[in-house]
């Protein structure tokens, strides 16, 4: 009687290609998470800002304080305010951010709302930067208070 001896496990080769494949697809994959995790901070700002638009837009069309509301932006900072415009708001009310040093905002820099109706004179469009890596996100409000 003969015993066939079975063999358990995997051969270098085997391992070998495996390893090779999971190099292959890593390698491959590299660029599109390091795009994706660039993107994120500047994606999760513009978020950010367009949320505190909205409130600040609900701020207005509720005559919260009786009158107008707006967003003024400087930096890496920006400020919720209630008042025709920054500086002669009513700094009572102001509600201050900052957001990572990286991002900075350009563009119209103050973005007011006008009471009960959160109009705004002009299409406004700011934009948030990265310093680093020069990726931009735009921010559009349109005359009738739609923020895009």
């Amino acid at each position: 009687m003969t015993k066939i001896k079975i063999n358990k496990g995997f051969t270098l080769l085997e391992i070998m290609i495996v390893s090779a494949i999971i190099i292959i697809l890593a390698a491959a994959s590299y660029p599109l998470y390091k795009n994706f995790y660039r993107l994120s901070g500047v994606d999760a700002t513009r978020n950010e800002v367009v949320a505190n638009l909205r409130i600040t837009r609900e701020w207005a069309t509720s005559s919260k304080n009786n009158s107008p509301a707006g967003m003024y932006f400087s930096g890496s900072d920006y400020v919720i305010f209630s008042g025709d415009d920054y500086l002669s708001r009513n700094q009572n009310y102001d509600l201050e951010f900052s957001v990572d040093d990286k991002l900075v905002f350009s563009g119209d820099l103050e973005i007011v709302f006008d009471k009960i109706t959160g109009y705004v004179d002009a299409t406004e469009t700011l934009i948030v930067t990265n310093t680093i890596t020069g990726d931009q996100l735009n921010i559009e409000v349109l005359t009738s208070g739609v923020i895009q």
